[in-house]
């Protein structure tokens, strides 16, 4: 901290100096103005080796780096078809009704869909008007 100090008080002397003999420039005026502004220039260098060469003890440290993500987990299996799908006979009834309430749960209802497609064909409008 001292050299601080000192390296501080050298170049406000020396700015003073090179000020005062700004007017007068010949002979030794001239080369005590370039020594004033070669120990300037090395008190400066000194001022700011000191100043930025150890940061204050106060000063924060940066945060660490965040933990990388973790891998998302695995999808679900797909859900099993049921087997009756796949076999050469036709359904039995109870199946057939479990499959329309949920489809009915869900929305969906075979005579809706029937007559909203019956509405959108412009073949069944003419037939119905006619």
């Amino acid at each position: 901290m001292e050299c601080a100090v000192d390296a501080q008080s050298l170049i406000s002397i020396s700015l003073m100096k090179i000020h005062n003999s700004r007017t007068q420039r010949g002979g030794i005026k001239l080369h005590k103005n370039l020594l004033v502004s070669y120990v300037l220039r090395n008190a400066r260098q000194v001022y700011i080796k000191e100043k930025y060469a150890d940061p204050p003890s106060n000063a924060p440290h940066p945060p660490p780096p965040p933990p990388p993500p973790l891998p998302l987990p695995p999808p679900p299996p797909p859900l099993p078809l049921p087997p009756w799908l796949f076999s050469a006979s036709p359904p039995n009834t109870s199946q057939l009704s479990l499959l329309l309430v949920s489809c009915s749960s869900a929305g969906f209802s075979a005579a809706g869909m029937e007559k909203r497609s019956r509405r959108l064909s412009p073949l069944d409008e003419e037939e119905d008007s006619s």
